[in-house]
């Protein structure tokens, strides 16, 4: 594993962070794009301030680098000519969606992941979309100033998951099992 300082949104930085990986690593096997914002205003569509700024702010994020990130990782990735995995975390807030954000963010997301595997797929890139709920994780604590459980019980209620109180270890463990062969028949854009 390698770290590569950038800005994702910034299409130079992430074919160079790609490049990187080859160059240390030889060759790229798996891109997981983990990276997403929330509307800290939870603003309101029918809000009368202009939401044009976090709109954009907020695609320019959470789509924008997960376009980049499968443009730059599925070229590398299709060039190699073999097998390869990956991973589009659609997320807002470290997660599929926030409280006050609107669910048109995770579904632009989801539809990056679908469009690429069903480009990437012809080349045997298998594309996963993990798209979750709040997620209780140190930087989500910080940025929305609430205890663990807060998050926790906020998960809960908008997930579309139910019964389920999603922890970070879940995706830590559902993450490296997709980019595995045993998930091999399994594709869930």
């Amino acid at each position: 594993m390698s770290y590569v300082h950038c800005d994702a949104r910034c299409k130079s930085d992430v074919n160079r962070a790609v490049e990187t990986a080859i160059s240390l690593h030889g060759k790229l096997d798996i891109m997981f794009n983990n990276v997403g914002i929330g509307d800290p205003s939870s603003s309101s569509i029918l809000d009368e301030d202009d939401t044009t700024t976090m709109f954009e702010r907020v695609m320019g994020v959470n789509v924008l680098v997960a376009l980049l990130g499968t443009k730059h990782a599925g070229r590398a990735m299709v060039a190699a000519g073999r097998r390869r995995k990956h991973h589009n975390h659609g997320e807002l807030g470290v997660s599929g969606r926030s409280a006050g954000s609107p669910d048109v963010l995770v579904l632009v997301a989801r539809c990056v992941g679908a469009s690429a595997l069903a480009e990437l797929g012809k080349n045997e890139v298998r594309v996963n979309c993990v798209s979750l709920s709040v997620v209780a994780t140190l930087l989500t604590v910080s940025h929305y100033q609430a205890s663990e459980e807060e998050l926790e019980a906020l998960g809960e209620v908008i997930s579309t998951l139910k019964r389920v109180m999603l922890k970070a270890k879940d995706i830590v463990e559902a993450v490296p099992f997709l980019a595995s062969d045993e998930s091999s028949s399994i594709d869930v854009p």
